[in-house]
């Protein structure tokens, strides 16, 4: 069994990574890690004890024909059974199980002519089986790509991990005497706009102008862009706004010692930020729609994506104890129902079963041909991109070279 660590190259700490590495430990564990080798690109990558790993070279998005030959070439050397890949990448023969988490790309609007989403449209196109993270995000897969078969998406959650649980009133003080956090804060975590503004964060920064008529609160961000998007400067003025990076141990005694946590996405594929909020005893709102609902049932409080004076409100229901106490009671109930081990067990049954389908299976030449095609016309382009650049450069060299003699003749 073949993993590609591509999507490590991009960001070291993020959902997918998560994903992997919880899934990696848990093979460790129940042995299955022995079937696997996961391909490293680059110096970020799971780094779990246990897993055996064979460095590749980086994956480039500009030629993913070319990509495609390189890694038959990598499954042929290491006899590759099956293929799943932490992005987009895939072989040309070897048989592909696609492990996707959302299709926000397609429902948000996004450029799909890039060849990012084309990649993920020719994985999709061609795996034998398909994983996703939710229930909605499988039929939104099979809704928007009619080559998966209806009700064939094997659904595998996201966990929590243990990492995860209410930390000590101790850690919950020093963490806000270290950051200055004197007031109530609320807690947002991960990107706060992306493609489209998706992510909706303005929905929260304009409930806190309105909350503070009536709570003395301040808002603490965590991760996403280092610099606040535009949008959102508008309507922070006279806020009181930390921004921090933190890391896991941190980041659980932002979620114990928060009033609430505000996810106000209007899409998402799973909500994993949900998760990790339910098992500090955090209490959690958000949005009734896309995986949100699936993964929160009812232990969160639930307002319109557009709503601020909503959003309002259900934080000012939050201050009630009782209320309180009942959202964080049924927050720990619904996070047992999300374990990593099943996620993995789930994984594995889907690798050995397409594994064992495809033995001896024959390929059909037509793809491996097409792909060839498609890499011939990369190869072109990039010796035509290369000569433009040398060009470019021979053109800079003959201006400084004329620069340098008129301030020779102009002395």
């Amino acid at each position: 069994m073949v993993v590609d660590c591509e999507f490590f190259q991009y960001s070291e700490f993020s959902g997918i990574t998560r994903y992997w590495r919880s899934i990696l430990k848990e093979w460790v564990v129940s042995g299955f890690a022995d079937h696997v080798i996961c391909l490293v690109r680059g110096k970020h990558f799971p780094n779990v004890e246990g897993v055996h790993y064979f460095p590749i070279r980086r994956y480039s998005n500009k030629m993913p024909a070319t990509e495609s030959l390189y890694l038959q070439a990598i499954c042929d050397l290491l006899g590759a059974d099956v293929f799943v890949s932490s992005y987009f990448s895939s072989p040309i023969e070897t048989p592909t199980v696609f492990a996707g988490h959302d299709m926000i790309p397609e429902r948000m609007g996004f450029d799909l002519a890039k060849s990012f989403w084309q990649q993920k449209a020719h994985s999709i196109q061609n795996a034998k089986a398909h994983v996703m993270v939710s229930e909605n995000s499988a039929k939104d897969l099979e809704a928007l790509y009619p080559c998966v078969p209806k009700g064939s998406t094997v659904v595998a959650h996201n966990g929590v991990s243990d990492d995860f649980q209410p930390a000590s009133e101790e850690a919950v003080t020093a963490f806000r005497e270290q950051y200055g956090l004197l007031k109530p804060y609320v807690l947002y975590v991960g990107e706060r706009m992306s493609v489209g503004g998706y992510k909706n964060a303005v929905l929260l920064f304009r409930a806190m102008r309105q909350l503070r008529e009536s709570m003395d609160v301040e808002l603490l961000c965590v991760g996403g862009a280092r610099k606040f998007e535009k949008e959102l400067r508008m309507h922070s003025k006279g806020m009181s706004i930390q921004h921090l990076f933190l890391d896991d141990e941190a980041l659980q005694w932002a979620y114990t010692g928060a009033h609430a946590l505000v996810f106000p996405s209007k899409y998402e594929g799973f909500g994993l930020p949900l998760l990790e909020a339910m098992s500090c005893g955090c209490p959690v709102v958000t949005c009734d729609n896309s995986s949100l609902r699936e993964v929160a049932g009812n232990a969160a409080v639930y307002v319109d994506a557009d709503d601020p004076k909503a959003l309002c409100e259900a934080l000012l229901y939050l201050s009630d104890p009782t209320v309180r106490a009942d959202f964080i009671a049924q927050g720990f109930e619904r996070k047992s129902s999300f374990q990593w081990h099943k996620t993995a067990t789930l994984m594995a049954q889907v690798l050995q079963d397409v594994a064992d389908t495809s033995m001896g299976v024959p390929v059909s030449p037509k793809l491996r041909e097409s792909r060839q095609r498609e890499a011939d016309v990369e190869e072109a382009l990039g010796r035509c991109a290369l000569g433009m650049k040398k060009w470019g450069q021979l053109v800079q060299i003959e201006r400084s070279w004329k620069y340098a003699l008129y301030r020779c003749l102009n002395k």
